[in-house]
């Protein structure tokens, strides 16, 4: 009894290796960031540092960093200078 059912799993490996999870749906560009996080990136663009970009907006410089840190994790980005291009690609800022 027991052969048997080790032949039967061997036979259905196949069919279970081929089950895989789909890709996520992931949601449409302008949906990705929010209009926060857009607008802090507009400010990088136009060479605000951190200090300068929590004036504008009155908020905390840390909170800068919690929304630049957000913006990476949600694209999967590395750099601060891929976030610009990655705004720029999209269409979320535009050169003037």
């Amino acid at each position: 009894m027991k052969v048997a059912h080790l032949i039967t799993v061997a036979e259905d490996w196949p069919a279970r290796k081929k089950l895989k999870k789909a890709p996520p749906v992931l949601p449409s560009n302008k949906d990705v960031l929010t209009k926060r996080e857009i607008e802090i990136i507009k400010l990088m663009f136009d060479d605000y540092n951190t200090n300068e970009i929590a004036w504008e907006l009155s908020i905390s410089t840390r909170t800068v960093d919690t929304h630049r840190k957000n913006m990476l994790r949600k694209t999967g980005i590395q750099s601060t200078i891929g976030l610009i291009k990655y705004a720029l690609v999209r269409g979320l800022i535009r050169l003037e």
